[in-house]
């Protein structure tokens, strides 16, 4: 019954450094497939492939009308993400007596199901300032009223995030929400931040600070 966030990373994350406010929680090798939403949607883990390892236990931040922010996903840039193609095709081998039923399960698996993009704003100021992209995940019952901000997550107060924008300054956002299944909806909000990572990628709970994979050990 949980909910699972695959990011799509360019670049194999091996490296989490995790914290609470200022504190260090955790700073180890960790081959990041995955962030998991707990069933409850009060907190989640990240999680290695085929979920043989787990860290951490970040919350969600409650936003009202049963909607939460899992998480802002910062990112250094967009390169850190890998590139989407129109067509993919996907070849491997399985047995002749059961590739029928497999290929049909698989084509089962998609019927009904929205494949949404996810769309930036225009890049503030010019090509020389310094911006970063965030998605934030907000989760909630089908049909929830679009969720405007002002919290999403944002990577600020971390050692590895520059600039931290002051309270006036106002964000563009483009928002984009879909269903998951009979029961819940995801809204996905993508915006420019001001400053620069200094590593790949940055996930925030407002809550509970940041996890923070690192392609670098």
């Amino acid at each position: 019954e949980r909910i699972l966030f695959f990011p799509g990373f360019k670049t194999e994350m091996t490296h989490v450094r995790g914290f609470r406010g200022e504190e260090l929680k955790f700073d180890r090798p960790f081959a990041f497939d995955h962030a998991s939403l707990e069933q409850r949607r009060d907190t989640w883990h990240i999680t290695t492939a085929r979920s043989k390892d787990h860290e951490g236990r970040p919350a969600a931040t409650d936003l009202g009308d049963g909607r939460v922010l899992w998480f802002g996903m910062s990112l250094a840039s967009t390169d850190v993400l890998r590139e989407l193609k129109r067509d993919t095709v996907a070849t491997f081998a399985v047995p002749e007596r059961s590739s029928k039923w497999k290929g049909e399960q698989f084509i089962q698996s998609r019927q009904g199901k929205e494949f949404p993009g996810v769309y930036l704003p225009e890049r503030p100021g010019t090509a020389e300032d310094l911006c970063f992209p965030l998605i934030s995940v907000i989760v909630g019952p089908t049909g929830f009223e679009i969720y405007r901000g002002p919290i999403w997550g944002w990577p600020y107060g971390s050692v590895f995030a520059t600039e931290e924008p002051s309270e006036q300054v106002r964000f563009r956002t483009r928002h984009q929400r879909f269903r998951l299944d009979e029961q819940t909806d995801v809204q996905l909000t993508a915006m420019w931040g001001l400053g620069s990572l200094a590593i790949p990628a940055i996930f925030t709970s407002p809550i509970v600070r940041a996890i923070e994979p690192n392609a670098d050990s």
